[in-house]
Order: structure tokens, then sequence, then C-alpha cells
């Protein structure tokens, strides 16, 4: 990895779903300060779009902020690969 030293941080779907209907600085400017890196999946992406495609979501999240989100990732997090594959949802 190319950041050795610093925390490497997997944020679940999840919370950044809740991070983006609601304050995030502190993790945004945390990440862009390089207090720590942050990991993701393709998979990962593709479960986040979805889960900001959904209704109640898309009516607190701006398409624009959803996009430069997952911009940003893609651009400036660390892309890992998954070894497995939890097939545990309470949503479906």
């Amino acid at each position: 990895m190319p950041h050795p030293g610093r925390l490497r941080l997997v944020v679940d779907t999840n919370i950044i779903s809740y991070l983006l209907t609601s304050s995030f600085t502190s993790l945004v400017n945390g990440w862009r300060t390089g207090r720590f890196v942050v990991l993701f999946s393709e998979p990962q992406i593709n479960e986040l779009l979805d889960v900001l495609s959904r209704p109640r979501i898309r009516n607190r999240v701006p398409e624009r902020i959803a996009n430069t989100f997952i911009t940003a990732l893609r651009r400036n997090a660390t892309r890992v690969e998954t070894t497995s594959i939890v097939d545990v949802c309470r949503d479906k």
C-alpha cells in the first residue's frame, strides 16, 4: 500500500449514505488532510450507487452531491479487491 503508517479506513455503505444525509465535515476533512486513507472496492461502489438511488435517500441527498462523492472516492480513495463476499443483508 502506498500510505505506510497512516490509518486505513473501509467505510460501510450505510455509514456513507448516513453521512451524505447529515453533516459529514469532520470525516471529509480528515480524509482531505491525510489523517486516514479511505479504502473501497468496486462492489461497494455498486452497493452505494444502489442505496443512493433509493427514494428515501434521493429525497435527502441531491444527485449532484452523490455524484461528486462517488467521483471523489474513485479518484482519491484506494481501491482494493475483495477476497470474499458476505451475503447477509437485512435490506433484501
